[in-house]
């Protein structure tokens, strides 16, 4: 299962190498793709082209792939940096990457960053159970959005980083992401429609122990069925 984060970097700002870089949109990169624009590549690389784009000039001058782990800062993965071109990367389980290239943009050249993808694994957990419109975790219900922060249920501590639904329509299709259900901080519950399987999955941790984790499987049968 393969998600993309988007939002704004925690950096330390005394470390100069981790000040924000500019996000361009018209970068985008996913588990053995990158595009710029419409044109794009499929394991292997994007050869550097005068690109116009909305009356924007677009020449990559070079770029390199960042990886981090379960939030870190970002750092340079050994021996991807290459001249005029956009290259894929092949990830490893449960780390982020993007892309940082070096791009004029129409006679000015700084420093752009592609969104962010992962290679996410998520494990089972019991202790979390759904259905429609309402969530279980450890035995303790709840049909709204609720927090979940160092907090104590049924002898057991835990701490929700992230959470977001995924959906399919069926058990040979995979899992695809539910359009604004990320959240910070907490669970919570969706209304499921008729005929598609849906999970909740997220980064959590129990008893001081942080890991991927995924619900049961929900189903809602549609009236023909």
């Amino acid at each position: 299962m393969i998600f993309e984060r988007y939002g704004n970097d925690v950096v330390d700002f005394e470390d100069q190498s981790q000040l924000p870089i500019q996000r361009l949109d018209v970068l985008r990169v996913r588990d053995g793709i990158v595009q710029f624009g419409e044109d794009s590549a499929n394991e292997g690389c994007l050869e550097s082209s005068n690109w116009t784009i909305d009356n924007i000039s677009y020449i990559v001058v070079s770029s390199k792939w960042q990886e981090r782990n379960g939030g870190s800062k970002w750092t340079d993965v050994e021996d991807s940096k290459v001249t005029s071109q956009l290259c894929t990367q092949q990830p490893e389980e449960n780390r982020e990457y993007r892309i940082v290239a070096r791009i004029d943009v129409n006679g000015a050249i700084d420093d752009y960053a592609s969104n962010s993808f992962a290679r996410i694994i998520y494990e089972p957990f019991e202790d979390l159970v759904v259905e429609s419109e309402e969530i279980v975790l450890n035995g303790s219900r709840s049909i709204y959005c609720t927090g979940v922060s160092n907090t104590d249920i049924n002898g057991k501590n835990y701490t929700v980083f992230n959470s977001k639904w995924q959906s399919r329509p069926d058990s040979e299709s995979v899992w695809s992401d539910v359009v604004g259900t990320e959240t910070s901080g907490e669970l919570c519950p969706l209304k499921a429609l008729e005929g598609l399987e849906y999970l909740l999955v997220g980064s959590i941790l129990v008893d001081g122990e942080r890991g991927h984790r995924q619900s049961n499987i929900m189903r809602v049968e549609s009236i023909d069925e």
